[in-house]
């Protein structure tokens, strides 16, 4: 019986790809991997940034709902503590405003004092906001303050006490395009100058030299 060998005319199969052939799949390989990575690199920063905008986002909420909370319950917001406003200078961002970078008063839990440390914001020596948001600035403005404060809020001292919030933040690490968070918040307190006692008004009625909250009935 005869073998018989089957051939193909003209057959390219043991022919090699050439020169320009290779340039050209090479070529096309490199920019999908670099569109491929692009998208990639791009979904990951989209991913890191949108995890530093929730966790900012966050972290300022829960040291305002804290200060809300414990605002609500507290008096004689910075009339312990005698000073001019200051965020006007140190608040820049806000434009003028008669507020204070700090504030001290009788809350819930005795004395409590809010301020600006190291870029976080405190309370009695103890951090608020995590250590991933800077906070560059926080100014409290007091829309009803008794002596010794008569001429920057000229209202009356009996009135009930309502705390504005302002802050402005953003996370911590540089290399996100994170925008700052401009935040505010307003807080009135639910203890009226007439619900203090008659030794808390005549304490401090007594150090300031003058009854601001004795008349208040």
């Amino acid at each position: 019986m005869r073998n018989f060998k089957f051939q193909i005319p003209n057959s390219k199969f043991n022919e090699g790809f050439t020169l320009a052939e290779l340039l050209v799949a090479m070529s096309i390989f490199v920019i999908i991997v670099t569109v491929a990575s692009g998208i990639f690199i791009r979904s990951m920063q989209d991913e890191n940034r949108l995890t530093a905008i929730m966790g900012t986002q966050s972290s300022l909420n829960s040291a305002l709902e804290q200060m809300a909370r414990e605002i609500r319950g507290g008096y004689l917001f910075n009339d312990l503590t005698p000073g001019s406003p200051d965020c006007g200078t140190t608040g820049a961002s806000f434009g003028s405003l008669n507020g204070y970078s700090s504030m001290t008063f009788v809350g819930p839990n005795g004395t409590t004092t809010y301020s600006l440390s190291g870029g976080r914001i405190e309370r009695n020596g103890d951090f608020l906001t995590s250590q991933d948001v800077s906070v560059q600035n926080l100014c409290f403005v007091i829309n009803q303050i008794g002596s010794p404060y008569p001429a920057v809020h000229p209202a009356d001292s009996c009135n009930p006490w309502r705390v504005s919030i302002f802050l402005n933040a953003e996370p911590v690490a540089s290399n996100l395009s994170v925008q700052p968070f401009y935040l505010q918040t307003t807080v009135s307190s639910r203890v009226l100058p007439k619900d203090m006692s008659a030794e808390t008004k005549a304490s401090y009625d007594i150090q300031n030299g003058s009854k601001v909250y004795e008349s208040c009935k």
